[in-house]
Formats: C-alpha cells, sequence, structure tokens
C-alpha cells in the first residue's frame, strides 16, 4: 500500500471516529422512546445527552457544541465518551413518577415516568456500548436542564457529572394565583419574556395539575432535600435568559455548594443558551478530567 493511501485512509478514519452513531426505537413499559446511541469503544465513559424542547433524540449531533466537542476531544488526545440521547413525546417532556397517563388520552399527556427510564432504558442503551466501564455523565439544557437534575437528584450517585446549560430552573412558582404569579414574573430579570414565563408555567401546571405533585419534582425542593451526593454539578445560564431562568441557577448553585462540588459560570448577556468560548472549554475540560 502506497504512503499517499495510507495517508488517505488515516484521514478518512479521523472524518468519521465519531461517526458511529445508530438510532432506533423502542417501547419500555408501554412507553414509546427513540433513541441514538454514538459508540466510541476507546473509551470507558458513556455521556447522556437530555435536549431541549421541541428537540429530539437528534439535536446534539445537530448542535454547534457537539462539533466544538468534538475538535476539542481531537486537539487534546481524548478519547471521547460513548453519547446516548433518548427522546419522547414529539420532543416534549418532563420526567416525572406520576400514575401512568393513558398516551392516547384526550389531555395530550405523555408519563415520560423516572422507573422505567432507569430501570429498563439506561440498561438497554447502555448494552449496546458494553456497559458503563468509567464514569456516567450527562448534560441537559433548557428543558433538558429540567429533566437532568431531576433524573440526577431522584437517583444521588448514579451520575459522576451532571452539567446543566440553561436549565429549566425557575424560582417562579407556576400554581401562584394569577396576580401573584404576574407580579412574580415582573420581579425576574431584564431580558425575562413575560408571555414565555406563562407559557412555561402553564405547562408545568397541565402536566403536574397539582401543587403538591410539582412539589415533588421541583428541582429546587429536590436538592434542598439532598443530603450529600458524589455528583459533580456544572451549571450556565445568562442573566438575560427570556425564560427567566437565571435566578432558579444561581439558587441551585447555591443549595448544592454545600452537598458536592459546583462548578458557576453565569453569563451577563447573549439570551437563552447563549455559550462564550470560555465556558465551552470549562465545560468540556469538566467532562474531561
Amino acid at each position: 500500500m502506497s504512503k499517499f493511501i495510507q495517508i488517505l485512509l488515516l484521514l478518512a478514519f479521523a472524518q468519521n471516529a465519531f461517526a458511529t452513531e445508530i438510532c432506533g426505537q423502542d417501547i419500555a413499559d408501554g412507553l414509546k422512546y427513540r433513541w441514538c446511541v454514538d459508540h466510541n469503544p476507546e473509551s470507558p465513559d458513556v455521556l447522556y445527552i437530555m435536549h431541549g424542547g421541541g428537540g429530539n433524540e437528534h439535536s446534539w449531533r445537530e448542535s454547534k457544541l457537539h462539533e466544538e466537542f468534538e475538535q476539542a476531544w481531537r486537539e487534546k488526545g481524548v478519547a471521547a465518551p460513548s453519547i446516548i440521547t433518548m427522546s419522547f413525546n414529539e420532543g416534549q417532556w418532563l420526567l416525572n413518577d406520576l400514575a401512568p397517563r393513558d398516551q392516547a388520552s384526550a389531555s395530550g399527556k405523555v408519563s415520560v415516568l423516572i422507573k422505567p427510564v432507569v430501570e429498563i432504558i439506561m440498561p438497554a442503551l447502555e448494552a449496546k456500548v458494553g456497559g458503563v466501564r468509567g464514569k456516567r455523565m450527562m448534560m441537559g439544557w433548557s428543558m433538558g436542564g429540567y429533566n437532568a437534575p431531576v433524573l440526577s437528584l431522584r437517583h444521588p450517585g448514579l451520575f459522576d457529572s451532571v452539567a446543566l446549560l440553561c436549565p429549566g430552573l425557575g424560582l417562579v412558582d407556576p400554581f401562584l394565583p394569577p396576580d401573584q404569579l404576574e407580579r412574580a414574573i415582573q420581579a425576574l430579570p431584564a431580558g425575562t419574556n413575560a408571555e414565555t414565563v406563562r407559557r412555561v408555567a402553564a405547562w408545568i401546571r397541565h402536566e403536574f395539575e397539582t401543587k403538591e405533585n410539582w412539589a415533588r419534582h421541583e428541582p429546587l425542593s429536590l436538592a434542598r432535600g439532598l443530603q450529600k451526593t458524589k455528583t459533580k454539578y456544572f451549571l450556565t445560564c445568562t442573566r438575560d435568559d427570556e425564560y427567566g431562568f437565571f435566578p432558579g441557577a444561581e439558587e441551585f448553585t447555591r443549595v448544592m455548594a454545600g452537598k458536592t462540588s459546583v462548578e458557576w459560570h453565569p453569563l451577563e448577556t447573549g439570551g437563552h443558551c447563549a455559550q462564550d468560548l470560555a465556558t465551552t472549554s470549562a465545560l468540556h475540560n469538566f467532562f474531561s478530567r
């Protein structure tokens, strides 16, 4: 084989080193879900990706952050973890442990229950990468920034590292009476879109139905009730996040600081889910340690 052909083969391998993704769909305990797995046999680690609202199992592959991470892994000579993504209910889903609902019900609700996710779906997806031989990690943004802490706080120690980007963490109680809810929304930082916050609050009321149900799932409530955990956290959010998530992210950091290692990377401006180079680099280092 000529040297030229060898070089071409090496280049082709480098370009396709992260192109091993397979996708499919399955049913677990009556719950339909779609998934993608990008297996890297050179790494013992697994990174779960929790996408934002309206996204899907392909959102990670389509994101700019994915490209930046791949480049950073290559430049540092670090073996990229195997990537696992999952999606339910056309991309709009909130993890819970409420009683299962008929997926064809008039309410349109689909319960994405924590129990089958942890006991059936995760083991099935991890089996596709030969199991977790190193670290089990997770990253979620926006809606995924609600699902990720709920999953990790309900199962302390299940994940080694969890990163929350522009996370769906709010200090506004969606079950407040309308006049009090409006006052709470108006008190959020400049840049918050009041109608967006109202829409999210309505979604939570629709999904959880009662203040008591929401209190059992709300990530800040779970964080306050936690004693200690080995799971390390990374959070970033912009102060002008239009969803009004900044105060919740800041409070989550404060609450968790006495219970585990937490990195907090606030940004002043940029809008929902904005990133800068320094934060992206810190995030990559967080997962590469």
